[in-house]
């Protein structure tokens, strides 16, 4: 009797054991922890779904800040470009072109250079100077002693055209007059406010002087 009953009652032990066994081998236990997994699962996605969104709106005011920054600088430089036009440049009161031995050079002023009365009553001249250039033509000096026999041509002229720094350039001089070199000189003036002198000729040293002045300012000296 006694055997028996150990016997049902090891067997009993044993299938519950085998049973315990296979449940855990089938992953029948963990169910819960599972369920837990599936939540954490749930909660990880809705983080990185807030993270997400968070980036892309904190990405899209970075933009919406860049943007607004770029229409700033756009402004700004569009102000700044307003001021440039409305305080550029002086006007210009005298043009000087001439070439010497073939080469060409340009100037200009904002001062009025050419003048009338400044040697006699019908005398016109032009006094443009630069002492900054030290380059190209830096001055150019102009003395014409009658304006009315200007009109048709004269060689009562003395010219003076200076390349390079005041004091230390080539001076060429062209005066007919005094016998410094040969050339013509017209001059369209009918005394208003503007005027302008065509010349060629060429120095005593044999070099060729020819240009244009025109001036859009005169003074009376007289």
């Amino acid at each position: 009797m006694t055997h028996h009953w150990l016997t049902r009652h090891l067997r009993i032990a044993v299938a519950g054991a085998i049973a315990l066994t296979l449940v855990a081998s089938c992953g029948g236990s963990p169910s819960a922890p599972a369920t837990n997994a599936g939540q954490t699962t749930t909660a990880s996605n809705a983080s990185l779904t807030a993270a997400g969104d968070g980036g892309d709106t904190t990405a899209q005011n970075t933009a919406d800040g860049d943007d607004a920054g770029n229409t700033a600088a756009a402004d700004t430089n569009s102000g700044d470009a307003g001021s440039g036009d409305a305080g550029s440049g002086d006007e210009v009161a005298s043009l000087i072109s001439a070439t010497v031995d073939g080469q060409k050079y340009e100037a200009q002023s904002s001062e009025t250079t050419c003048s009338t009365g400044a040697t006699s009553g019908n005398s016109f001249g032009n006094q443009y100077s630069d002492a900054a250039k030290q380059e190209g033509l830096s001055s150019l000096q102009l003395i014409v002693d009658d304006v009315a026999a200007a009109k048709a041509g004269t060689s009562e002229f003395t010219l003076t055209i200076t390349i390079g720094p005041l004091g230390e350039g080539t001076d060429y001089t062209v005066a007919p007059g005094t016998g410094e070199g040969d050339g013509t000189l017209t001059l369209d003036y009918g005394g208003g406010s503007t005027a302008s002198a065509t010349f060629s000729g060429t120095t005593a040293d044999g070099a060729s002087v020819n240009g244009t002045l025109q001036c859009r300012q005169i003074i009376n000296l007289g």
